[in-house]
């Protein structure tokens, strides 16, 4: 039997919208995976910290592996954008309800060797509820002929909905897609199309959604047409946002890169940009193929406020990845095969079909109703006589919304066009 886990980033439906009117930025992620699990309870802080650090680890290697993937020749020409944290999350309920080979793959693949069960229950449990900027929401549909073991249902009780699939698949595929609508704000408003008929008997859907205003606003008057470098070495044309503030940097010599910091409202992230040096030989494939939890972190640390002359693209991008194969760079291979191993949430046999993560971001200069209450952006002379640090982001870089508080990336991205639909 196939399942579909539907991970998705985005806030608590309509109540939680409702919240949050006024963007600057807002990232959203979805990713859909044939298989399924999830867990309940209060987080301590050890349970936070051995989760962190194994979401910390995964982060580099899914972004590698997808960088790999995304590789023609030595360059990489499209796009990148991915929420490493949804992608775990998505697995992990997968890895909850694994058993034998199947759950030892998903262990290395996710960091798990030294995170109890208990970190994992409370941590699945802790992603429920609203935390800021920072929202997710749950559900889990299953089939009424699938008999859900007693210890999983009652670890998803709230998120639990038994419904008849194949009998009224329509209903079904109504109802998962205006949850994603709502979830979304309208960014996704199909996940199911009519054509769709069921193969599986369960559909989870889990959101998370990030949103937040620059803490240095751009004024919009200042946008201006700005050449920028692609990978391929083409010149294109696209909105350049400017500031001249203090701004979060560093130089870093061993990355060969300049680092800078755009900070959200919401101080617990920030907008980490990687941006090669021009006249050096560091490119965004090898800056990908360096990284490492530690390195980010230290480059974090190593930020220091000063005069910054930001020029900034003004960008969307939109990214679906087939993760089936990326999984098989990082050894998840049996879920996929006839040798799956789902005995913790059934005794139907079952194994993944499919897995695919669906990423999109908008940023701009604030948003439509967030220069209400920040008006901190544009720009401005230096306190100072030192000549502001030129930031200049015309080229391909490498960017990551940031959790300064976990020391986890949300979100992580490459940009090589701007102009990509």
């Amino acid at each position: 039997v196939e399942t579909v886990l539907i991970s998705t980033y985005r806030s608590e439906i309509n109540n939680i919208l409702t919240t949050m009117k006024g963007k600057c930025c807002f990232h959203f992620a979805m990713s859909i995976i044939l298989g399924c699990n999830i867990f309940s309870v209060h987080m301590t802080k050890e349970t936070q910290q051995s989760v962190d650090k194994s979401i910390s680890n995964f982060s580099v290697d899914i972004m590698k592996a997808i960088a790999k993937e995304k590789t023609e020749g030595k360059k990489i020409h499209k796009n990148i954008l991915m929420s490493p944290t949804n992608i775990f999350r998505a697995l992990l309920l997968v890895y909850a309800a694994t058993a034998s080979s199947s759950k030892v793959q998903l262990e290395k693949a996710l960091h798990m060797k030294d995170v109890s069960a208990d970190a994992i229950r409370n941590y699945l449990a802790e992603t429920q509820k609203p935390q800021g900027t920072l929202k997710e929401a749950a559900k889990l549909f299953v089939d009424t002929s699938i008999v859900v073991k007693k210890p999983y249902e009652d670890i998803v009780s709230k998120s639990l909905n038994k419904v008849d699939m194949k009998g009224d698949p329509t209903k079904l595929r109504q109802d998962v897609n205006n949850l994603v609508n709502n979830l979304t704000d309208g960014m996704i408003s199909e996940v199911l199309p009519k054509t769709w008929r069921p193969n599986g008997q369960s559909i989870f859907i889990s959101a998370i959604y990030f949103k937040s205003s620059w803490r240095h606003l751009f004024r919009k008057q200042l946008t201006k047409p700005g050449q920028f470098t692609t990978n391929k070495g083409n010149q294109v044309t696209t909105p350049m946002m400017q500031n001249q503030l203090r701004y979060p940097y560093f130089d870093s010599t061993s990355l060969q890169c300049k680092v800078l910091g755009m900070e959200y409202t919401d101080k617990s992230y920030t907008m980490l940009v990687f941006l090669p040096k021009e006249k050096g030989t560091q490119t965004v494939e090898t800056l990908i193929s360096q990284l490492t939890p530690s390195l980010i972190t230290d480059t974090y640390n190593s930020l220091k406020v000063q005069q910054v002359q930001l020029s900034f693209p003004k960008f969307k991008s939109n990214t679906e990845i087939n993760l089936k194969s990326i999984l098989s760079q990082l050894g998840v291979t049996d879920a996929f095969t006839p040798k799956a191993d789902f005995s913790f949430m059934t005794g139907t046999k079952m194994q993944l079909s499919e897995a695919i993560h669906h990423a999109k971001i908008n940023l701009d200069e604030d948003g439509t109703e967030a220069a209400a209450y920040t008006l901190l952006g544009g720009l401005g002379s230096s306190p100072n006589k030192t000549p502001p640090v030129p930031f200049i982001a015309n080229r391909p870089f490498l960017y990551m919304i940031y959790n300064t508080d976990k020391h986890i990336p949300v979100f992580m991205g490459l940009m090589v066009d701007p102009t990509q639909k």
